[in-house]
């Protein structure tokens, strides 16, 4: 079941920001309304309960003189003004042996209470006392004195029907709103995907029409974020290879036209001496084998500079882009876990401060994550309409390398937290002059080869540990794990391209080859390895401080 919602997901980017911005709207107005109405609730219950006790504590001052002088008439009256305040039930006041003096309900008066709540005023000391505090009412007595004597009480009981329909009215309408804010997200990410689709399917289409020999034509863009840029930098792509493909076809008919001409001289050669036959069939045999080699080698050479640009780049995209696809991918997949936990404690009513708290705080982070990835995937993606307009174009700037490769890591905090891996970045902090990009996918392949090969899923104290050290020109980056380590076998093989011990389990042998590759030819530096089986695995990344 599982398995069929995620591929229902899938196959679609306008069902994935759908589900994604209507949960999100759904599970925070969700948090809001239940905060809303617990505060409303909270607010008109203590005002309530202030209500009351500011009115018995009027109706036992007011009723002292008469209680006193036993004044039944008197106390009627204080009574009586009493029933114009909203919510009231009742009003009394009883003397010191629990008899009815003065009564709302007048049919009362001189009655004994003998009910289990009336009971305790009998042994309770003076005080303003809540008698009953339950849904339907509240119950509240004050102590009516004369000189500092104890003479009697005062009791008053206020209805809670108000509140009831008060915190009815604000859930009623804190649904509604969510339920607009909902839809609200549900119409935004369609409008947003529907844009995003449509560029999508122009440049797949275009891509579709020069692969089946279509030439001289424009992609459809009407965009000017990076999709718009790089089916600009497209374009410019298609336009080279067919100016560069007319250009061969040019020179393959000079060149066919030549060898023709030249075949008819040496025919005419051939009529005029007969001495000369054997040296023009020769070379008439070796022209042709030229010839057909020549066709062939241009053939050869029009295909590969067709598909050599359009091939960079897609295998630039296909690989640049799934590290932080993957970290955006995994961090949303907790985002929907935490959220699933979040709405089963509300729905069960188990909900505490504590558990919202770090659920949210959870979200939060992953959705910091996602965020830092989708900015690095925009990123990667002007990096591509620059490789296609200008493949010498370098991006060197300088970092504080230790903080930003606490940062690469803070992007995988989450498939960190997930693997149970603890990490420790230590040494310098210097300046470096390189290519951050390159050092943020080195740093990545890393991690991700330490979790895919390093660790077990039964190892209990994983750790990665990255050590910086500085030399005069020259900055040493040691990053080592505490898992499985290689034999000597593997080491020797590590760095070559397909090699993997876990083809059977989805290796493709290529990460530490990229790694390799990216120090040695992109960032200008060397790269070492030193393995025990059992003890772990240390990289040894020299770079040059200043970029060349």
């Amino acid at each position: 079941m599982i398995k069929l919602i995620r591929r229902f997901f899938n196959r679609s980017i306008t069902r994935k920001l759908i589900f994604g911005i209507s949960a999100v709207h759904a599970v925070l107005m969700s948090i809001f309304v239940f905060d809303l109405v617990e505060r409303e609730k909270d607010f008109l219950i203590s005002q309530n309960k202030s209500q009351a006790k500011s009115l018995v504590k009027v109706l036992a001052i007011n009723a002292s003189s008469g209680v006193l002088s036993n004044d039944l008439i008197a106390l009627e009256e204080i009574i009586l003004a009493q029933q114009e305040y909203p919510n009231i039930n009742y009003s009394m006041i009883v003397n010191l042996q629990n008899k009815v003096l003065a009564y709302t309900y007048k049919e009362n008066v001189g009655l004994f209470l003998n009910d289990s709540i009336s009971q305790q005023l009998l042994t309770l000391p003076p005080g303003s006392i809540i008698l009953v505090n339950d849904e339907l009412s509240l119950d509240a007595a004050f102590p009516i004195m004369s000189n500092d004597t104890h003479i009697g009480w005062a009791r008053v009981s206020l209805n809670k029907s108000s509140i009831v329909n008060n915190i009815n009215l604000v859930t009623e309408r804190g649904v509604l709103y969510s339920v607009l804010a909902i839809l609200i997200g549900i119409l935004f990410a369609w409008l947003m995907a529907k844009g995003l689709i449509l560029s999508i399917v122009d440049t797949t289409s275009a891509l579709t029409d020069f692969e089946g020999g279509k030439r001289h034509f424009k992609i459809k863009n009407k965009r000017h974020d990076e999709l718009g840029e790089l089916n600009i930098g497209l374009q410019r792509m298609f336009d080279t290879l067919t100016n560069q493909e007319s250009l061969l076809k040019n020179n393959h008919d000079l060149l066919e036209l030549e060898v023709k001409n030249r075949t008819q001289d040496l025919e005419m050669a051939n009529v005029k001496t007969q001495q000369y036959s054997d040296t023009i069939k020769k070379d008439k045999v070796e022209l042709e084998v030229a010839y057909k080699e020549l066709i062939k080698f241009q053939q050869e050479l029009v295909e590969k500079e067709k598909f050599a640009q359009l091939g960079k780049l897609i295998a630039g995209v296909a690989h640049e882009l799934n590290t932080p696809l993957g970290v955006a991918i995994t961090s949303s997949s907790i985002i929907h876990d935490k959220l699933g936990q979040l709405k089963a404690k509300v729905e069960s009513a188990s909900l505490s401060k504590q558990d919202f708290l770090e659920l949210i705080g959870s979200i939060e982070e992953a959705n910091t994550i996602t965020d830092k990835n989708i900015a690095r995937c925009t990123t990667l993606v002007s990096s591509f309409k620059k490789i296609s307009t200008d493949v010498n174009i370098e991006e060197i700037r300088t970092i504080k390398i230790a903080d930003y490769i606490k940062d690469i890591l803070q992007t995988l905090s989450v498939l960190l937290k997930k693997e149970k891996i603890t990490l420790s970045v230590q040494g310098y902090n210097s300046d470096v002059s390189i290519e951050p990009a390159i050092l943020a996918q080195v740093i990545t392949n890393l991690v991700t080869n330490s979790i895919k090969h390093a660790f077990s899923s039964e190892e209990e104290r994983k750790k990665i540990t990255i050590i910086i050290t500085e030399q005069k020109q020259w900055m040493t980056i040691e990053y080592k794990d505490n898992g499985c380590g290689m034999s000597a076998n593997v080491m020797e093989h590590v760095f070559e391209p397909f090699y993997t011990t876990k083809r059977n389990q989805g290796g493709t042998g290529l990460g530490m080859n990229i790694v390799y590759n990216l120090v040695k030819k992109n960032l200008g530096g060397n790269i070492t390895l030193n393995s025990t089986v059992g003890e772990g695995t240390s990289i040894f990344i020299q770079l040059p401080k200043m970029a060349n």
